[in-house]
């Protein structure tokens, strides 16, 4: 089939070929925490994203930019380009791909649980990367928590203790950095303030999340 087309199949696909080559290149270029990605419309061959580049676009990572609102500027400019390149298509000639290639994996449930030994900003990376699924979790009394609202903060802590609770949030030691929960979901339970949570269950200074 590759063969029947006289130009081929083209892909758009979101990140910076031969990086993060895969199914979840948006969340895991957020992950591991890359300021630029980008598109690239590729030649499709038997390899998976392998093929030669017809265009390459690159973008800045906005600080606060999460995989849905990436994925969606990414698509969009995606089309112009695949629009562009469709428009000279004959007078255009791929180039192979260039530097180290890297594979983005579909992401599992597990991806999501914070890991409390990590950097604040490492943290705040993966929540970034793992919206809207599976999203953030950490367990308490060993029920699922779901965060829906982070940020890192500078300071030192235990990993994964309470550091302190107030009007703001729940304040918690990472491996470098504190991490504030702002906004959290119980299991079985309704979006609440983090705060309003800590209250409720009995969470302060000392408590260790898992």
């Amino acid at each position: 089939m590759l063969e029947v087309p006289p130009y081929g199949f083209l892909n758009l696909h979101p990140s910076l070929l031969p990086k993060y080559r895969g199914p979840a290149p948006v969340q895991w270029a957020l992950i591991r925490g890359e300021k630029e990605t980008g598109v690239s419309i590729v030649k499709t061959e038997e390899g998976l994203d392998t093929g030669p580049l017809y265009a390459l676009w690159r973008t800045e990572i906005l600080p606060e930019e999460d995989a849905v609102a990436l994925s969606e500027r990414l698509r969009d400019k995606g089309i112009e380009l695949l629009l562009e390149v469709l428009e000279r298509l004959p007078h255009l000639v791929p180039v192979p791909q260039e530097g180290e290639a890297s594979y983005a994996p579909l992401l599992t449930k597990e991806e999501g649980r914070m890991r409390f030994g990590e950097s604040a900003e490492a943290i705040y990376n993966r929540h970034r990367g793992v919206q809207p699924w599976p999203g953030s979790y950490f367990f308490h009394g060993g029920k699922r928590v779901k965060v829906l609202r982070m940020r890192p903060e500078p300071g030192q802590g235990t990993p994964g203790v309470v550091q302190a609770v107030d009007r703001e949030g729940v304040l918690v030691g990472t491996g470098e950095g504190l991490i504030r929960l702002l906004e959290v979901q119980p299991e079985g339970k309704r979006p609440m303030p983090a705060a309003d949570w800590a209250r409720g269950y009995g969470v302060g200074p000392g408590t260790r999340l898992e």
